[in-house]
């Protein structure tokens, strides 16, 4: 098969992927049709599809040099952010569900009756400024539009999930709306939570040696961060490029870092999007090196224990002086 009739295949069930999630998109909306166990069966799709997507992106990086990747990449992109966000539209509708489901029972109860949650697990927040937004917009979702619940009830379960430096911002004289703007007040602050995310990127940790776990840790951080830097609506440009790269690049093992100036050309100025697709090939690479060679795992052990060996068996060695007779 040539890499022409490759691309049009995966072009193919790439579509058919995107038609599968506008479907599941389309029935989302229609709000008369839902049910748990239906939304729960929609997720499991979701899920499904989740894993085809990466099998497929794993395809493209397999049959597709740098220039027929790049003419996909954008549509690759698209396609994940639609799965993610209807993941996390389904999750958030099986559970406001349930929150519907209980406060249609609570009626029937004494009014002096104890208003019990569905069992969902709460989400924490300990005082990281990045993980606030979600923080608020998950708690909120559980908690604050529940109409059912009291003051009270919603202040308990606020501090429940408070942890660490964001635990200590409370006092006994607050309520629940007291303390949530309190919380507003110290993390929704925009600069500090920029800064955060540039700061997660130049404190990446330098890979010390060619291992392909490292290296995915490495490119999810980046990415993630510069995703959530294009929500604040900071977009990269020629210049922040450039640094970015130096900075990925100064982070890279010496064996990866020497692959990739391998493949620049004289006087070129390497391009940050492309270097992200090497690593990413890269990565594959390692991973396929490390699946067929299980015996690598053991390479580093056998020699460690080669090297305690010699050790002790110098140790347990008695070492005799010359001596003038």
């Amino acid at each position: 098969m040539t890499s022409e009739t490759g691309i049009t295949t995966l072009n193919r069930k790439r579509g058919n992927i995107k038609s599968q999630i506008t479907k599941l998109a389309n029935a989302l909306v229609d709000k008369t049709e839902h049910s748990i166990p239906k939304l729960q069966a929609q997720l499991d799709v979701v899920s499904k599809l989740q894993e085809k997507f990466e099998l497929l992106k794993n395809d493209y990086y397999k049959i597709t040099n740098q220039t027929e990747f790049a003419e996909v990449e954008s549509s690759l992109d698209s396609v994940e952010d639609d799965l993610l966000n209807l993941e996390v539209s389904l999750k958030t509708s099986i559970n406001q569900f349930k929150c519907n489901l209980e406060s249609v029972s609570l009626p029937n109860q004494s009014k002096g009756a104890s208003k019990k949650l569905p069992k969902i697990p709460l989400p924490t927040f300990c005082g990281r400024f990045e993980e606030w937004s979600l923080f608020k917009t998950q708690f909120s979702d559980l908690k604050n539009e529940n109409s059912q619940l009291s003051d009270n009830e919603k202040l308990h379960y606020l501090r429940g999930s408070l942890k660490g430096e964001a635990k200590i911002i409370g006092t006994a004289d607050d309520d629940f709306s007291s303390l949530f703007k309190a919380l507003e007040q110290r993390y929704e602050h925009k600069r500090v939570i920029v800064d955060c995310h540039i700061k997660n990127i130049l404190n990446l940790q330098v890979m010390k040696r060619e291992s392909s776990e490292d290296l995915r840790i490495l490119l999810d951080n980046v990415k993630k961060n510069l995703r959530l830097l294009k929500i604040l609506d900071f977009e990269r440009d020629k210049l922040s490029n450039a640094l970015l790269l130096n900075v990925v690049l100064d982070k890279l093992d010496r064996e990866t870092r020497k692959q990739f100036e391998l493949t620049l050309k004289d006087n070129e100025v390497p391009d940050f999007d492309a270097c992200l697709e090497f690593l990413e090939r890269r990565y594959q690479i390692l991973c396929s090196i490390h699946n067929n060679n299980p015996t690598i795992q053991l390479h580093g052990i056998t020699n460690f224990l080669s090297i305690l060996g010699q050790r002790i068996i110098r140790i347990n060695t008695p070492t005799y002086s010359a001596r003038r007779l």
